[in-house]
């Protein structure tokens, strides 16, 4: 099943090594990078690692292992997030890292955190909070933690509590963590919008 998967013959010299798929993705990148098919040898394992499809692999990481290495990443993480049973989280951290290594795009990572952050919101909405400072763009920032306080109404957690010298701090001592993705001023005016909101609710 290993020399059906690509349709590929063994690199010259490493057949004995091969005995499963990793080491089969491993020498197929190997003479892909050490050839002139480069870019082209990727794309070709892809196509095949896609044209089998998860249910040849018996499993979404099986499945998603050789389609990153190959360089499909937006579609092994998309493969996570989908079919794996804590997709949410792992297809978000995937992105994040991938996203700072420029191997996906902005909006695929921005979407990636965005429903990870509304998945976990209503029971953690700190650590929601703190993943937002990975999306792109500071005006998305706000209007993305705007609606956080909105969606959860956790004013205390998010943004702390205002002591008798006016000052906002967060309960347990440390930072507050709306204050980690923004300044004091940006911070009042996503209050300021929060409350007038909250007003005209009735």
């Amino acid at each position: 099943l290993v020399g059906k998967l690509l349709d590929l013959q063994p690199v010259a010299g490493d057949e004995e090594g091969v005995e499963n798929t990793e080491d089969y993705v491993y020498c197929h990148l190997h003479r892909s990078l050490h050839s002139n098919a480069g870019e082209e040898g990727r794309r070709r394992l892809r196509d095949e690692v896609k044209g089998w499809g998860m249910k040849h692999f018996g499993d979404v990481w099986s499945y998603a292992l050789p389609l990153f290495l190959a360089g499909g990443y937006e579609d092994a993480i998309r493969a996570v997030k989908d079919h794996d049973d804590r997709g949410s989280v792992r297809s978000c951290t995937l992105a994040v890292v991938a996203g700072r290594r420029g191997l996906v795009g902005p909006d695929f990572r921005d979407g990636c955190v965005v429903q990870y952050a509304r998945a976990v919101e209503a029971v953690s909405p700190c650590v929601a909070m703190d993943y937002l400072a990975e999306v792109g763009g500071r005006q998305a920032r706000k209007d993305l933690a705007k609606a956080l306080l909105m969606n959860t109404r956790a004013y205390a957690d998010l943004a702390g509590v205002v002591g008798d010298d006016g000052v906002r701090a967060a309960a347990d001592g440390g930072q507050v963590p709306i204050d980690r993705l923004f300044g004091r001023g940006e911070v009042r005016d996503i209050l300021r919008e929060c409350g007038d909101e909250r007003r005209g609710e009735g």
